[in-house]
């Protein structure tokens, strides 16, 4: 009877397992899969040249998304890699986010993340379906037999990953996003050596990400300048397209109106109306978003006197970095293509209202951020709580007219720019 009610068990797991599976409907891995890197055309890459086996040390980073602040996190790698030029570095990373990474030069394997998957299968309660595969990917640690490991969101996976790789030295960054989380961060620092939590960390997520070389001995960085790679296949799209749209090796400048938070968003009407300002004096206009963002992108096209060149949901991330590259000046919200432009040396001018400029604005690089200290900002609200005259008034207050000074000076007298934050 026991064999008979264990066997029942098993094929009730199976048959889970295979029904969970059916469900998914995605175009990527489901199970973490490791990846090789792809090399740069942009910059030169400094990897491990010894094996995984043979390396000094067997490195493990997470830090699965979002685009902007894996860019946030590259700092530490480019450090990271000068102090341990012979350690062999994994990085876990969403597969949807793979992109700000997966060209990096110090960069030596990837392993590929789904988050979906994994929580599908605890949103549906397919417990033992889960642990079965928790088991299977531990066990694929255990075989690599990682010296480190290192977390930028220990909060998530630590029984999956921080105590599943083995690893005797393990540091956790915790709370960065403190005010968007109710986890505590002492139910999973016991899964770590070295936790850094909440009151151990300083304003900027990049700075809070290079805490984990102070952990390991290992000197903080001067130049905090964020890096990104793309390859010789993206430039080449980029260059076939700026061909086709008649632009060559002319200058122009680059929108990339939307943001993820709408609260971060400035109104579609001053870009349109910023955009017919500097096609007037003959500067070519180029429209930026994902595919998600395209309809948006399209109603500012439609405001504007002026038709600007549209490429939302034309460029995948990393194509989108090497159009950024041959841009002059990029105008945005607090977003991915802000980091992004820094991490490829494109001036940008970014408009700050409701996230703070010492936490999120890029430390290094050519750029300039414009906005309005306010009593109320910044709230760091994905909406504005606010109603009537004072709506969004932090982004409201940015105007035409500085944001078209800003890009002036940065597309005609880059050598004389200046770089910081720009506030009245």
């Amino acid at each position: 009877m026991y064999y008979w009610s264990s066997a029942r068990f098993l094929l009730l797991v199976l048959l889970l397992g295979v029904w969970s599976n059916s469900g998914y409907n995605g175009n990527v891995s489901e199970f973490p899969r490791f990846s090789l890197p792809k090399d740069p055309v942009n910059q030169r890459v400094n990897r491990c040249r010894l094996t995984f086996e043979r390396a000094d040390k067997r490195i493990l980073i997470q830090r699965n998304g979002a685009h902007g602040d894996i860019l946030m996190a590259t700092p530490f790698l480019t450090a990271l890699r000068e102090a341990m030029p012979h350690a062999h570095i994994t990085w876990i990373v969403e597969q949807t986010q793979s992109g700000a990474i997966d060209a990096h030069p110090c960069i030596d394997e990837l392993l590929l993340w789904n988050t979906p998957y994994w929580k599908q299968m605890l949103r549906r309660g397919l417990y033992p379906f889960y642990l079965w595969k928790a088991q299977k990917l531990r066990r694929l640690f255990a075989l690599r037999r990682y010296d480190i490991f290192i977390s930028f969101q220990p909060e998530e996976w630590g029984y999956l990953v921080a105590e599943g790789c083995g690893a005797e030295t393990r540091i956790g960054v915790f709370d960065t996003f403190a005010q968007f989380s109710r986890k505590s961060d002492t139910r999973n620092s016991r899964r770590y050596t070295r936790s850094f939590t909440q009151t151990d960390l300083p304003a900027h997520r990049t700075d809070q990400y290079l805490l984990p070389l102070k952990a390991l001995g290992l000197a903080l960085p001067e130049n905090k300048q964020m890096s990104m790679g793309f390859t010789v296949t993206d430039e080449g799209a980029v260059r076939r397209w700026l061909t086709e749209q008649g632009l060559g090796e002319q200058p122009f400048v680059i929108f990339a109106p939307m943001t993820t938070w709408l609260s971060r968003n400035w109104s579609t009407q001053n870009f349109a109306h910023l955009g017919d300002m500097l096609r007037a004096e003959g500067i070519p206009v180029v429209l930026i978003g994902s595919s998600a963002e395209q309809l948006e992108v399209e109603a500012i096209a439609d405001q504007m006197k002026y038709r600007p060149l549209l490429a939302a949901g034309q460029f995948a991330f990393r194509e989108m970095a090497a159009l950024l590259s041959h841009a002059s000046v990029l105008v945005s919200g607090d977003t991915g293509p802000m980091h992004v432009a820094s991490a490829v040396g494109t001036p940008f001018v970014a408009l700050f209202g409701p996230t703070p400029i010492e936490g999120r604005a890029p430390l290094a690089g050519k750029g300039r951020v414009i906005h309005h200290p306010l009593p109320c900002a910044p709230c760091d609200q994905k909406v504005c709580p606010l109603t009537g005259d004072d709506y969004m008034l932090c982004m409201r207050r940015i105007t035409v007219n500085e944001v078209a000074e800003a890009v002036r000076e940065w597309f005609y007298h880059p050598e004389n720019s200046r770089t910081g934050a720009a506030s009245g």
